[in-house]
């Protein structure tokens, strides 16, 4: 019978057990880095939403001031358009007086004739 002194089985043992220790250690910190990352993950996703509902939003502002303006453009068009009427409504006024004139003027010269006569 071969005799092994207590000692040798000890070691092997202890040396085992600081192998799975270290494994642990190994698995724990494996697992908090992954915990890390994927909290990382989740901030960046919530940073991502956030920047594409400020961009909409940004968009959203941006139609609504297009939409102004195109209204304001329209208002000048028609107030731009109202002006043009009433300077047509002027010239055809201008154009009735000088037709009255034009008609006083030969009533008058007819009158002149006659008198002359």
């Amino acid at each position: 019978m071969l005799i092994v002194p207590k000692c040798s089985l000890i070691v092997p043992k202890c040396s085992l057990i600081v192998q799975k220790r270290s494994l642990i250690a190994q698995w724990r910190s494996i697992i908090t880095q992954w915990r890390s990352l994927i909290a990382q993950w989740r901030s960046l996703i919530a940073q991502w939403r956030s920047l594409i509902a400020q961009w909409r939003s940004l968009i959203a502002q941006w139609r609504s001031i297009i939409a102004q303006w195109r209204s304001i453009i329209a208002q000048w068009r028609s107030i731009i358009a109202q002006w043009r009427s009433i300077i047509a409504q002027w010239r055809s006024i201008i154009a009735q007086w000088r037709s009255i004139i034009a008609q006083w003027r030969s009533i008058i010269a007819q009158q002149r004739s006659l008198i002359v006569q």
